[in-house]
């Protein structure tokens, strides 16, 4: 980054020269005092200097851009857990860093039997709440904390298939 600043304030002074440069000596050919040739280069000169300057600004902006993305930002208030890149380490989109535990609102996950989900279908069919009403805390963790309020997101239906028995047979229709 001061590497592209300090490049932009060299070119910004080379277009100054040659802005001077041009002014001093537009009178000086028109007067016939210098050649044509030398007022000549001079422009040539200021519009080369000009485009150095531009250069020079995008190279800036794009240090600029490439300094801003290293800083990381979590897209969820909560807790972080150890990183799993250090610094100096070369990382890239995909890389993870490190995983945040979101702590406002907390989801927890209860897995739950057929009957209890076939209840809770029955429930939302209806259109009650999925759960019964008043059913003690809803979350209990280990220390003790219990929430008694919660908000049913979603139910998974997923069914855990079986072996089948040793020496089933596949029934005929």
């Amino acid at each position: 980054m001061s590497q592209a600043k300090a490049q932009l304030a060299q070119a910004e002074a080379q277009l100054a020269r040659a802005n001077r440069d041009v002014e001093r000596d537009t009178p000086l050919a028109a007067q016939k005092a210098i050649a044509q040739s030398q007022l000549d280069t001079d422009i040539h000169t200021q519009l080369a200097n000009r485009a150095a300057v531009d250069a020079a600004k995008a190279t800036l902006e794009t240090a600029t851009l490439n300094l801003e993305f290293t800083r990381v930002r979590s897209l969820v208030d909560g807790i972080a857990a150890i990183a799993t890149a250090q610094i100096g380490d070369l990382v890239g989109p995909t890389t993870l860093l490190t995983t945040v535990s979101q702590v406002q609102p907390i989801k927890a996950y209860f897995p739950i039997n057929e009957k209890e989900y076939l209840a809770m279908a029955d429930r939302i069919r209806h259109g009650q709440q999925p759960w019964e009403p008043n059913p003690g805390p809803v979350l209990i963790l280990s220390d003790g904390t219990t929430y008694e309020k919660g908000t049913y997101l979603a139910a998974d239906r997923e069914v855990i298939q079986r072996a089948p028995l040793a020496g089933a047979r596949a029934m005929e229709p």
